[in-house]
């Protein structure tokens, strides 16, 4: 049997959407800071950002930071980059614990490096609180874990950023309640993103990793999603509004 021959305008559809890996299409580094290859928060981290119409492509922290050392820029040629969380513990040097997981450390130099880049930056957890640091914030052990999904977000995490001492560096503070103490939620400075919670997880954090790639893809580039579903409604970004969580 004989296919029907496909309309020009068909053809240049079907031809768009096989062109996945040119450059016209925003491509976004993710920085993977768990101790485990390919593990299902980080399959988290990739769904998210092809949903919202992107290429992603993941690099180990470990593979970052040999190319930190070099005196090379990791990031370069991407649109944009997402830090993850790291599943771990955070110590004073970079080492491992006794079962060998590494760790993020304090004064990371693969987040240093992505704090003075100027690539708009989405960090989450782990990876947000190493970004926090490089971009001079505090950042602290609670003592205990906050655990759960409160109010849509999903939490899982020890360290935290104070909210206190933030004042006009940040923009679009949100705040939590922790050992009844405040601390950062999410907070924006310059085209860096900080959320406590793993966006990841839960349907309004994925809208959140979305509604910030589209700001910030370059203009005049095509994604995988305007051809699938047109073009957003909306280009003016908004950062999805979140409950204050208890």
């Amino acid at each position: 049997m004989s296919r029907r021959k496909l309309s020009k305008q068909e053809t240049e559809v079907v031809e768009e959407l096989q062109d996945t890996s040119g450059e016209n299409y925003g491509s976004v580094l993710i920085v993977d800071n768990y101790a485990r290859k390919n593990s299902p928060a980080i399959q988290n981290v990739r769904s998210a950002v092809e949903d919202a119409g992107y290429k992603p492509e993941v690099i180990r922290h470990s593979e970052a930071n040999k190319v930190v050392k070099s005196g090379d820029d990791f990031s370069e040629g991407y649109d944009a980059v997402l830090t993850s969380g790291s599943g771990g513990t955070w110590k004073k040097n970079t080492g491992k614990d006794k079962k060998g997981r590494t760790y993020v450390s304090r004064k990371d130099a693969v987040h240093e490096q992505l704090s003075k880049q100027g690539k708009p930056v989405y960090a989450i957890c782990g990876g947000g609180h190493a970004i926090a640091e490089a971009l001079g914030h505090e950042i602290v052990d609670t003592g205990k874990f906050h655990k759960g999904e409160e109010d849509g977000n999903f939490y899982n995490h020890k360290y935290a950023v104070p909210a206190e001492g933030l004042g006009n560096k940040v923009k679009h503070l949100k705040t939590l309640e922790h050992q009844e103490e405040e601390y950062a939620d999410s907070f924006e400075q310059g085209n860096i993103r900080f959320v406590q919670h793993h966006t990841e997880k839960t349907e309004n954090g994925r809208k959140d990793i979305a509604a910030f790639l589209k700001q910030y893809v370059p203009r005049g580039k095509k994604r995988l999603g305007d051809l699938v579903n047109g073009p957003p409604a909306n280009e003016n970004y908004g950062p999805v509004q979140y409950e204050k969580a208890a």
